[in-house]
């Protein structure tokens, strides 16, 4: 049996093949779930808090340090995190929205945070501003 010189696959061929697989991916990749989030827990809430302060140590200037009984927020940035996580303040519930004001010297208004959850507790112990009320 002879064969022809030219036998084999053209790359016309191979692009064809290369879109029909990628074209497989793509579907096979949205109907994955979108539950890729890495599970936050105490430590995750006391790093986002020191990240808040260190960020107005070094600007300067005032910030807002929001908490929500799901999520905490601060300027363009937000943790959130499910209910086995708990998040008080000395000891109390938080009202619905709980502010601290971080001032550019390390020091914050407001309670020390109590984080629990599943995989252990954390106390955020602040350092109070020595009279917030003049803030």
């Amino acid at each position: 049996m002879r064969f022809r010189a030219d036998a084999g696959l053209s790359v016309l061929d191979l692009v064809v093949v290369l879109g029909i697989v990628a074209g497989l991916l793509v579907v096979v990749a949205a109907s994955l779930p979108r539950s890729f989030a890495p599970k936050v827990d105490a430590a995750a809430v006391a790093a986002f808090v020191s990240d808040a302060r260190s960020q107005v140590i070094l600007s300067g200037k005032t910030g807002v340090l929001t908490i929500a009984p799901r999520s905490m927020t601060f300027g363009a940035h937000q943790l959130s995190w499910d209910a086995d996580l708990a998040v008080t303040a000395a000891g109390k519930g938080l009202p619905a929205e709980y502010r601290l004001v971080l001032y550019p010297n390390g020091s914050y208004s407001g309670a020390t945070l109590s984080v629990q959850s599943p995989g252990g507790s954390r106390v955020i112990a602040g350092v109070y501003r020595s009279n917030p009320s003049n803030g």
